[in-house]
């Protein structure tokens, strides 16, 4: 009988040990995907190359339309773009005159691994929003188009937006804007020319 007992908690024991040990096992694997997904999630990766391509000191070349058929405004800005929090985000501060007043703005675009594709958030002293726009490249990997909506406070709704980004030189690139309101057709609003300062 005593030989029973003993038999008895002795696998008892051995049960209880070996399930803690599985239980253990399995804790440490989720622990590790858990940290793999993280680290694949948080570190910067091919797409990001086409962020670092837009760092430096700038000469932006602005022109914007008030309506289709229009002659355009134009202006002359400054832009000084950089990749902050360890090359995860482009962020990009602009200074020029609009309308014949001070302009300063400020873009911060993101490549999301988990989306697998950019969002770019604007800001600027003309008002209290935030554009956000998302997009991918195209085959090329020169080309982003985002799409997104923004408030228009004189017409007093959102209207949808579409932002063009083109690479066309390790010394240049073009970011095209265009909007529409209502279902109406696209127009092309602003247009800027980013040359590299010398």
């Amino acid at each position: 009988m005593k030989s029973t007992k003993s038999i008895f908690w002795t696998l008892s024991i051995l049960l209880i040990f070996f399930t803690a040990s599985f239980n253990l096992a399995l804790e440490n694997q989720d622990e590790n995907k858990a940290m793999e997904n993280w680290m694949k999630y948080s570190t910067p990766g091919q797409s990001h190359q086409f962020l670092t391509k837009q760092v430096g000191d700038w000469n932006v070349a602005v022109k914007s339309w008030m309506q289709p058929g229009a002659p355009p405004m134009e202006s002359e800005w400054m832009a000084h773009g950089k990749m902050i929090l360890g090359g995860r985000y482009l962020q990009i501060q602009y200074k020029g005159m609009m309308m014949g007043m001070p302009y300063e703005a400020m873009t911060t675009t993101a490549f999301d691994n988990h989306l697998e594709s950019f969002i770019t958030s604007w800001i600027d002293n003309m008002g209290t929003g935030v554009y956000q726009g998302r997009g991918i490249l195209d085959s090329t990997g020169k080309v982003l188009s985002e799409t997104g909506e923004m408030y228009d406070p004189m017409m007093g709704h959102n209207m949808d937006m579409k932002t063009v980004t083109t690479l066309t030189s390790k010394d240049s690139f073009t970011v095209v804007m265009f909007h529409s309101m209502g279902g109406s057709e696209e127009m092309k609003s602003m247009e800027m020319v980013f040359t590299r300062k010398k």
